[in-house]
């Protein structure tokens, strides 16, 4: 009976211990999948988030894109008021008159001040300055380098290197446009000063024709009036001759008649012998002028 009692207890441990362990693997087996499911559930999460940074950095970028067009059509419409104002010849109001062509405008070396210094005079410094022409120019060429970055500005993005591609196209577009602006700017201002300098160097023409046409008026003037003295002076020692011969080279004290004594000539005076010099008049006596 003891040997069966002894069997009986080795066997009811044997079915406790294999119990045991069946429910450790249950709980591992469960353990597993738990995990597996959390990884995926995390894993999930995971790229959803990074799909919807993805989607705001594209966003973000697309816009970019959008503004730096309208930044470009700016420039591009700022750029072309410049070139159309500066192929201009016609003078504001204030200065009335026709310019030369900006484009023949010259440069200008730069030159630097000198004082004063023995015989030779003060030097006022001159900043250089480039033609015209090149003014043009800059804006034109700068105006090609916007069309060319904004050509390539994209449209779409769906890809983090996307959205980086479109920042750097921003960027490229933007400092194009900024460099545009520059040319426009740097146009305007030295065709202003082109303007104003041709009005002051028509205007100093102007009064430099005039001074011209008043000396020579005053010249002819002054030759006119010489001109007439010197006919007066003419005709005055003319009548004083004659009356001279007139009054005292004949011998018979200007009568007319035959049979006088002295036989001398008879100088009749002009007009008919009934004239007189300017500014004089016929004596009463009819003898002379007074």
């Amino acid at each position: 009976m003891a040997a069966i009692a002894d069997k009986s207890s080795n066997t009811g441990d044997t079915q406790k211990s294999a119990g045991a362990k069946k429910k450790k693997a249950i709980i591992a087996i469960a353990a597993a999948v738990a995990l597996v499911l959390g990884g995926g559930v995390a894993s999930a999460v995971a790229v959803s988030n990074y799909n919807a940074e993805t989607q705001a950095l594209c966003v973000t970028a697309t816009e970019g894109a959008a503004q730096s067009r309208t930044t470009a059509k700016t420039a591009q419409q700022g750029a072309d008021a410049a070139l159309t104002a500066a192929e201009s010849t016609t003078l504001p109001e204030s200065a009335a008159g026709t310019s030369t062509k900006y484009a023949d405008r010259k440069a200008v070396e730069e030159v630097k001040a000198q004082k004063a210094e023995g015989d030779k005079p003060e030097v006022k410094a001159v900043p250089a300055r480039q033609s015209g022409a090149d003014f043009v120019k800059d804006v034109t060429d700068a105006k090609a380098e916007l069309a060319k970055a904004e050509k390539v500005l994209a449209d779409t993005c769906e890809t983090r290197e996307d959205a980086t591609a479109i920042d750097a196209q921003v960027t490229a577009v933007t400092d194009a446009a900024k460099k545009l602006d520059a040319a426009s700017t740097a146009l305007t201002e030295d065709f202003a000063l082109f303007q104003a300098d041709e009005a002051a160097r028509l205007a100093a023409e102007k009064k430099a024709a005039e001074e011209a046409a008043a000396a020579e008026a005053a010249r002819l003037a002054a030759e006119q009036a010489a001109a007439e003295e010197a006919a007066r002076q003419a005709e005055q020692e003319s009548w004083d001759n004659s009356y001279d011969d007139y009054y005292g080279g004949g011998g018979g004290g200007g009568s007319t008649g035959g049979g006088g004594g002295g036989g001398g000539t008879i100088i009749v005076p002009p007009n008919g012998g009934g004239g007189c010099p300017p500014g004089m008049s016929q004596s009463p006596n009819g003898q002379g002028c007074s």
